[in-house]
């Protein structure tokens, strides 16, 4: 019988293996901006370093009454979307108000290594009943990663920018449930 800690693992290193694809399929690094075609449609063409550059250092002067209005970029919604959350309280911590990669890497992966790996221990030592408290970190954290991933996600959109790394964690989290689930099942049945 493979116990539980083999299978989180392997699902430790399938998570790797999705968030490292999503990383690689998003554009990260580069930002986009609309520009007319001759035609008088707006197209979305990648930035150089220079007008990066000059973004970073708000050398663009523009009208800021007009901006909101004609501006197809919508940088004036950035500012409004940066938000620091405080991760002092539960319930910050279940609506996902945390920046993603630390609750992904800290709270989803890190801790819950540690946790398999106690419970798994425990495990083989004739103490099934241990197994409770991975499952309902598994499911308390999947909860709240997908809701920051969603978070994130509307960041990046309200900030026309890739949001790879938010599908990347809600795929990550639906293969924990059914790999959890499936070992549910596995020891329930004494296989």
């Amino acid at each position: 019988m493979k116990s539980f800690m083999d299978v989180q693992g392997i699902l430790t290193i399938l998570a790797l293996v999705v968030v490292g694809a999503a990383l690689a399929l998003s554009d990260a690094g580069t930002k986009n901006k609309l520009v007319k075609d001759k035609d008088g449609h707006w197209k979305e063409v990648p930035m150089t370093a220079k007008e990066i550059e000059a973004e970073k250092k708000n050398q663009y002067t523009k009208n800021p009454k007009s901006e909101k209005y004609n501006n197809p970029n919508f940088s004036h919604l950035a500012a409004e979307t940066q938000t620091q959350y405080p991760s002092n309280s539960f319930d910050n911590f279940i609506a996902g108000r945390m920046p993603l990669a630390k609750m992904f890497w800290l709270y989803f992966v890190f801790i819950g290594i540690i946790l398999s790996v106690i419970s798994g221990y425990f495990f083989s030592l004739d103490y099934p009943i241990v197994l409770i408290v991975p499952v309902a970190y598994y499911a308390l954290i999947s909860v709240a990663l997908w809701n920051c991933a969603t978070l994130y996600a509307n960041e990046k959109l309200a900030q026309r920018q890739s949001y790879g790394w938010a599908i990347g964690v809600k795929i990550v989290v639906v293969l924990n449930i059914i790999v959890t689930l499936s070992q549910i099942g596995l020891m329930l049945s004494g296989k």
